[in-house]
Order: C-alpha cells, then structure tokens, then sequence
C-alpha cells in the first residue's frame, strides 16, 4: 500500500509543535468554559459533580463510597489523589474540614487534573498516530476527537464520568491505530489483547455505557484465542478499578438490575412494553449527529470501494479494512444502547470515535486512488483542511456555549439566596445553593436507589457549618414525593413554616409544577408569588419581596 506520507518515526522540533497545537487548543477551550460556567454549585453544576467530590473524600479517607451509578470509580480514585496531594500531611477529620470548608477550590482542581491528564492524552494519542501512519495529518485528525461535538467541550472541565472518557476514548484509539502498522499484529496479538482489555475494563469502570465502543477490538484481533484473553482481561481490569467500592458490589447489582428492567431513565418508570420502532428511530437520531452522521456515511462508502477494488485484485489492507469496520459498528453498537436513553452525552465515546473513522479513511485514499505522488500528496492537503475546519468548527461550538455558559450563571447568580437570610429558606432538586449542593451530595454517597442509608455521610461535620435556616425537598430517589430535610433529617414542613416570618422555596423548572402541588396541599392557605424567579429557576415566596423586605 502507498504510504500517506515518509515512514519517519521520529519527531523534530516541527513536529513537536504541530502535535501540541490541538492539546493545547482543547486544554484552553475547557478552562474558558469552565470559567463562564460559574462555580460548581450553580444549578447547572452540582450534578454529578458536587457527587463525585464527596465520592472522591470518602475514598481519601478509607471509607467505601456509596456513588456507584455509573460506577464512575476511577474518577472518585483519581479525585481523592487530588484531595491528598493537596493535603498531603492531612487525614480523617483534618482532610474532611479542608475539603468542605472549600468545595470550589477542590472540584476546581480536579476538573483541572483532567483536563491535564486529556491534554497529554492528546498529544500522545497524535504521537502514536504518526508513528503508526507515517502522516502529519492523520496524527492529528486522530487528535480532534475531543472537538468533534460541543457535547465533549462542555463536559470536559467537569468532575464527571464524561471527562474522564474522553482520556479512555483515546486510550483505545490510541492501542486500535497501531494495528495499522505493518506487522503490528504478527506475533503481538496477544499483547493488544491485554492493552485492550485494560482499557476497556477502565472506561467500563468509569460508565457502563462506554461498553458498546469495546467491540472494535474484536475486528483487530480477530482470532479466538486472542478474542478469549481479550475478554478475560477486560473482567478483570474492571473488578480492579471498581476494588474501591467493593462493599457496594451489592448496591451496584441491585441498581444495574433496575437500569435493565425498567423502561425509564436511571432504573425509574416501571416496565412498559417494548416498542421497537421507536427504539430504533431514537438509535437513528443519535447516530445520525454531526459530524458523526455524515462520516459514518462516508466510511460506509469507503468500505464499499474497498470491497469494489477487492473484486478487481486490487485489495486494500486487511488490517484497516477490519479497523474501519469495527469502528462503524462501534459507533452504531453504543447507539442502541444509548437509545434507551437517548442523551447525548451518553454518546460521547462514539463521537470521538469518529476522529478514527477519518483518519482511516486517510490512510485508505491513497490505496484506492490512482498510485500517484500527487494524488497522495492532495490526499495528505486534503486531511489538514479537513483538521482546519473541525477547529474552526470546535471554536465557534465553544464561543456559543460561553455566551451559554455566561448567561446562565448570571441568570442563576441574580438572585441572592442571602437576601433571605431572616426567612426559612427551602431549596429543591437542582436550586442554585452552596448549601443545596452539600446537602443532595450527601445524600447520594450515603442513600442507595431504594432509599436506604448504606453508608455514613458527613452531616455530623456539615451540620451547624450551613445555614441553620437552610432546608431542601428530598425527591431523588422518589420523584414527586418530597420530604423536608436538614441536617438532622426529616422535617415538618408546618413547624418550620409556623417557625419562620418567611418562606423562600427555589429549584429547577421541571420540577416546580409538582413543588408548587405540594406547597399547596402541605402549607394550604398560604399564598406564594412567583416574581422572584430567575430564567430558569422558579423561586416561591411568601411574606416577603425579592430584596428580602416583610
């Protein structure tokens, strides 16, 4: 086969610039977003994040964390090594006050981590490209993965699951590319095996919907034997990098088993009856996202030229043939799945894995096209333009979500929770609330999904460190159902009513229709406006105006 460009493994200082570029690009754009988007407690913000930063300090402390719906394990692991770096000579109680006494500083500093940790795997990820495919442009189609959808920049600055597929996404393209190199497989087979299993028993660990992508690896190894190691060492990486929540194996089975029967999101909804076309049209909307659609299209046609020029002798190289395929089923495979619900962060590893899809394509052009330099030197121009444009793209993607991100929270910041400082304030699922924050935190790392507590939490430290006016609706495992808590539990709604001059109750819109049913059923007779609500946060006040005034 014609190479795309010289065999040249080494990097100069050229090279070297051009392979940090997009890192560089991509590291920038998740710290502008993370910067508009406001302080993790804005409404936006808490969940999973807040979550995951209590997941994290449970671990730094030696305790078993109840944060398993995910599982999401190695980014609580990750996160507590953050937690003791930056508190190295501190632990239990002292490591406990540091952290909750400053919950930004903290969450900050691990969304930074990751955005560290995704750069260098980007520029690894455009390492390992040039040197499996001897071409500048391949490498670095490969590294525009991670800004190939907004839906990736806008979760990457955050303490989440999604951040930390985006490092294990390039991970497995990483390991998948150099199957291309000629003779990578012969005698390796095993050892790619391994390197697959491990990362796909990570990114299992960090979401069980990245799971569908791992089927690529079949296409490369495709012996049983190596197929058998493969699969192997994926279950055991996973029991490794979940060992950390070993006590909630439990937790998680019962919670997976809801997920599958139920026909609602995160295990709610009951059973229904399956209802296949649906199904697939919600399949078909997600893969049909662009640029993700589109690509998937053309690698399609790649494969059917292939097939076209294997009929006339003319075959191309069995190895990418395989990778090109797999990595379309791939993506169509995490589709189904998603489709359950269709969300489309859930799809993230997918869209990265069209970055693939491209630069495979590139380095099959020269292959099926007339064997002239020229026609593989426009190949290559052709494979710049087409990085140029997926940047070019990727930043007015991120220029819109800043104005987004901007004006959201200061919509969110301009009510002052503290104008109410005399009156009880009642916040629900997802108030724009420091307090808010902590207190469905907590609940989530110490309650399963059937309302038992199944961990301890840490409301014996944050009680009486909030404001002792502050109280928030309880629905999370039980939507529409609420119950009025504070640190020291359940409350009555009509003696904290009965206790306080004023009520302030504050949340997200989807919910306020059912809050605004149980002010009226709990509290009948009282009388609350709504003209103190934000954009996207309805606000109920009784007895008292929007600057705090009775």
């Amino acid at each position: 086969m014609s190479e795309i460009g010289p065999r040249d493994e080494r990097l100069g200082p050229g090279a070297w610039a051009a392979l940090s570029a997009l890192p560089v690009v991509t590291a920038a754009l998740a710290l502008l977003l993370g910067h508009a988007a406001g302080p993790f407690w804005l409404w936006p913000n808490i969940d999973p994040d807040y979550f995951y930063l209590f997941g994290a300090l449970k671990i730094a402390t030696f305790e078993s964390s109840g944060l398993i719906y995910h599982p999401g394990v190695p980014v609580q692991v990750l996160g507590a090594l953050v937690l003791k770096a930056m508190h190295p000579s501190a632990g239990g109680e002292a490591l406990v006050a540091a952290v909750l006494g400053d919950p930004e500083r903290h969450l900050r500093a691990v969304g930074g981590t990751f955005i560290v940790l995704n750069a260098l795997g980007q520029f690894a990820l455009g390492w390992a490209g040039r040197r499996a495919m001897g071409s500048m442009a391949a490498a670095m189609l490969l590294q525009t993965a991670p800004l190939l959808s907004s839906l990736i920049l806008k979760n990457a600055f955050h303490v989440k699951p999604e951040a930390l597929l985006i490092l294990a996404t390039m991970a497995l393209i990483g390991v998948a590319v150099q199957s291309m190199r000629p003779g990578a497989l012969e005698g390796r087979r095993f050892k790619f095996a391994v390197a697959f299993g491990a990362i796909a028993g990570f990114a299992g660990a960090i979401k069980v919907t990245a799971l569908p992508i791992f089927v690529l690896p079949l296409f490369v190894l495709a012996t049983p034997a190596t197929i058998g190691l493969y699969a192997a060492v994926g279950a055991l990486s996973l029991v490794v990098f979940t060992l950390p929540i070993a006590q909630s194996y439990p937790m998680l089975a019962a919670w997976l088993g809801d997920v599958l029967r139920a026909s609602g999101p995160h295990g709610h909804g009951g059973s229904a009856p399956f209802d296949a076309v649906a199904y697939a049209g919600e399949a078909f909307r997600m893969l049909r996202r662009p640029p993700m659609g589109v690509v998937f299209v053309l690698g399609l046609a790649m494969l059917a030229l292939a097939a076209w020029r294997a009929r006339r002798g003319k075959a191309p190289p069995p190895a990418e043939i395989r990778l090109l395929a797999g990595t379309l089923l791939a993506q169509a495979a995490q589709a189904v799945v998603v489709a359950k619900q269709p969300w489309g962060q859930y799809m993230i590893p997918a869209y990265m894995l069209t970055a693939l899809v491209l630069a495979t394509i590139l380095r099959l052009l020269p292959g099926v096209l007339p064997d002239r330099i020229a026609i593989r030197a426009r190949v290559a121009a052709f494979g710049f333009v087409v990085v140029a444009a997926l940047a070019a793209g990727a930043g007015a993607g991120a220029a819109k979500l800043h104005r987004e991100f901007r004006d959201i929270a200061a919509a969110a910041r301009s009510l002052d929770n503290a104008k109410f400082a005399s009156c009880a304030r009642i916040y629900f699922y997802a108030a724009s609330s420091p307090t808010f924050a902590l207190y469905l935190a907590d609940r989530v790392v110490t309650v399963d999904s059937r309302n038992r507590q199944r961990h301890p939490g840490f409301s014996p430290f944050l009680k009486g460190r909030t404001g002792k006016d502050e109280f928030w609706l309880d629905d999370w495992w039980s939507p529409g159902r609420f119950a009025l808590r504070d640190w020291s539990g359940e409350r009555s709604i009509v003696e904290v009513a009965a206790a306080h001059p004023c009520l302030m109750v504050r949340g997200e819109r989807g919910r306020a229709p059912a809050v605004a049913g149980y002010l009226a059923k709990a509290l009948p007779g009282r009388a609350f406006e709504r003209t103190c609500s934000t954009e996207h946060e309805p606000v109920f006040t009784h007895g008292v105006d929007c600057d705090g005034r009775r």
